[in-house]
């Protein structure tokens, strides 16, 4: 049997909007392996919204806004033992939809800015599983 959660990012389903707090991510850590300890879910799912609130993030640029410490909360959600994680990405400036919660994913054709993202969201996945893919020797 499993046990599940779903988490926000950093961004702390948007308590920390603005991302005003310093040393989100360890304030996060914190709280998901306070979680882990008491909890014990064997899956979690990990939404990125960085184009959901006021300040809007990139995985693609100023990695230590928010690339770095969310590979830091993601990785470290992994490395306990039997438990799962799930990445989605909710949101990006380089997806369309109708409000901020939820968006598409763009190709070259269907991009919101052909200049800034040519290729649509599929950078954003491609940074996303470099950054995120288990290393084994």
């Amino acid at each position: 049997m499993g046990r599940g959660v779903n988490v926000d990012d950093i961004y702390l389903c948007g308590y920390n909007n603005t991302l005003w707090m310093t040393a989100s991510d360890q304030s996060f850590q914190t709280m998901m392996s306070g979680l882990i300890t008491n909890w014990k879910p064997t899956f979690v799912r990990v939404s990125l919204g960085m184009n959901s609130y006021p300040t809007v993030t990139s995985w693609l640029s100023n990695p230590a806004q928010f690339k770095t410490p969310m590979t830091n909360i993601i990785n470290s959600l992994g490395a306990h033992p039997n438990v799962y994680v799930l990445v989605t990405l909710r949101t990006d400036a380089s997806m369309v939809g109708p409000d901020g919660a939820t968006q598409l994913p763009t190709d070259s054709t269907t991009t919101p800015n052909a200049t800034t993202f040519p290729n649509g969201t599929d950078p954003v996945y491609v940074a996303l599983v470099d950054s995120l893919q288990t290393q084994t020797s």
